[in-house]
C-alpha cells in the first residue's frame, strides 16, 4: 500500500514533499546500506594499499579503482567523502594562485582517475567557497579533459545560490533531480519548445534524455508522448529512453520490494561475516 506524503512548506526547487513515499524511502535505505558493504569494503582496501599506486601497466586495476571510488563517493560513503574533503582542501592550497591550472600536475596531486569524483564529492558536501574555487579553475582551464572533470564536480553543487544557477535552465536541470513526481526540466522544454530548436542537437539530446530519466508516473509519460509527437520525426530518437523509463517504473512496482528484502538478508549475512573476519 502506498502512503501519500503530508503537505510541507515550499521547497526552493518547487513543490516537493519533505516526506517522500514511506515504502520507497525504506527500500532506498536498505539499498544504501547494502552498497556500503559491497562498495565500502573494497574502497577501504584500496585506501589501505594507497590511492597513488602506479597502475599504468594494469588497465583492469586502474578501471576497477575508478569505478569503486566513483560509486563510494556517489553513495556518500563517509570515508570517501572524508578523503574528498581532505584532498580538495590540499588542492585549494597547492593550486591557489590564479595562474595555476588544475591540469598542472605540479600543483594538482589528485590521481587523474579520481579527480572528477573527488571534485564532485567535495563540492556536494562543501560550501560556496569550494564551488567558487572550482568555477574559477573551470573558467581558466584550457585542457578540455580537465575542464570536463571540473564540470562534473560543479554540477554536483547542492547550494541553490551561485552563478551556475542564475538561468532557469540550470535550476530546472538540478532541481529536477530532487523532485519525486514532477520535472521542472520537462516543464521548461514543453513550455519553451524553441529552446530545442536553438540548441545544438547533442545538447538538446542530452537535456531531454536527462528529463526523461526523471519521469516516474504514467501521467508524465503521457506528457512526454505529447511533447515527442510535437517534435515530429526527430522525436523518435528518444524512443529508447522512453522504453527504459517504462521498464524502470515496472521494476519499481513489481520487483523493488522483493529485491530490498533479499538485500536485507544479504546485509545481515555480510555483517555476520564481517564480525567473524574481525
Amino acid at each position: 500500500m502506498t502512503m501519500r506524503a503530508t503537505t510541507a512548506p515550499r521547497d526552493p526547487c518547487g513543490e516537493r514533499p519533505k516526506l517522500a513515499l514511506i515504502r520507497s524511502n525504506h527500500i532506498l535505505a536498505v539499498f544504501k546500506e547494502y552498497l556500503s558493504f559491497v562498495i565500502g569494503i573494497p574502497f577501504d582496501r584500496i585506501q589501505t594499499s594507497g590511492f597513488y599506486a602506479n597502475l599504468d601497466h594494469d588497465v583492469n586495476a586502474y578501471n576497477t579503482r575508478e569505478i569503486i571510488v566513483n560509486r563510494a563517493c556517489l553513495i556518500s560513503y563517509e570515508p570517501c567523502v572524508k578523503l574528498a574533503k581532505e584532498l580538495f582542501a590540499e588542492l585549494k592550497t597547492s593550486c591557489s594562485a590564479e595562474h595555476q591550472l588544475l591540469s598542472d600536475i605540479e600543483c594538482n596531486q589528485v590521481p587523474i582517475y579520481m579527480r572528477q569524483y573527488i571534485y564532485a564529492a567535495a563540492i556536494e558536501h562543501g560550501d560556496q567557497h569550494d564551488f567558487e574555487f572550482l568555477l574559477r579553475k573551470w573558467e581558466k582551464e584550457h585542457y578540455m579533459l580537465e575542464r570536463d572533470r571540473i564540470w562534473y564536480g560543479i554540477m554536483w553543487m547542492a547550494l541553490l545560490k551561485n552563478r551556475a544557477r542564475e538561468s532557469f535552465k540550470h535550476r530546472a536541470i538540478q532541481c529536477s533531480k530532487k523532485l519525486t513526481h514532477e520535472s521542472l526540466l520537462m516543464d521548461l522544454l514543453m513550455d519553451n519548445k524553441q529552446l530545442m530548436d536553438e540548441m545544438e542537437f547533442e545538447d538538446a539530446y542530452y537535456m531531454l534524455t536527462l528529463a526523461i530519466r526523471q519521469l516516474s508516473t504514467t501521467e508524465q509519460i503521457a506528457r512526454l508522448d505529447t511533447f515527442l509527437k510535437s517534435l515530429g520525426p526527430p522525436g523518435k530518437r528518444w524512443a529508447g529512453q522512453r522504453a527504459q523509463t517504462l521498464n524502470r517504473m515496472h521494476w519499481k512496482n513489481t520487483t523493488a520490494a522483493d529485491v530490498a528484502g533479499n538485500a536485507s538478508l544479504a546485509i545481515a549475512e555480510m555483517r555476520r561475516m564481517h564480525v567473524v573476519v574481525l
